[in-house]
């Protein structure tokens, strides 16, 4: 086996799963993201929270969210109620934990401001939601190969 495929393999067998969580509160889109991810990738845990507030006691695993799991990627749509997305954005990149986990924004949002605040804030990725099932399952498989197959994410466990 070449180097680089032993190196990768290596960094493959480091996550026993993958910790995911998804910040979305439409429950359409969330469970769509579940059922079309869980089509494209066994590898991972799926966390899904549904509102700024509540993504930020996961994330600071406070209040009922003692035992969350650590994301190693996070999914994270701004339209959402009580903290929008930007704000949990900055919380992540303010907490030093946190900070190098890629936050991937997914939204329907694709107002040019909102864009170039998502990676001000320091987001990894700007996708706009698309506008069918057949576009939103392509989507969902090239984050998939990307992130999750592709990838190399760092442990902030």
């Amino acid at each position: 086996m070449p180097e680089s495929d032993t190196a990768h393999q290596e960094v493959r067998t480091r996550f026993e799963f993958i910790e995911i969580l998804l910040i979305e509160d439409f429950a359409p889109d969330a469970s769509l993201f579940s059922q079309l991810l869980s089509d494209n990738s066994s590898a991972y845990r799926l966390s899904i929270v549904d509102d700024g507030e509540d993504a930020v006691r996961f994330l600071r695993r406070k209040d009922g969210y003692a035992n969350a799991p650590r994301p190693d990627l996070i999914f994270l749509d701004l339209n959402l109620p009580k903290r929008t997305g930007l704000e949990v954005l900055e919380e992540i990149r303010a907490n030093p934990s946190l900070r190098p986990t890629p936050v991937v924004i997914l939204t329907s949002s694709e107002n040019e401001r909102d864009v170039n605040a998502a990676y001000r804030c320091g987001a990894n990725l700007y996708v706009k939601k698309p506008g069918t099932l057949n576009q939103l399952e392509e989507l969902m498989q090239a984050l998939s190969r990307i992130w999750l197959e592709y990838g190399e994410l760092p442990r902030t466990g």
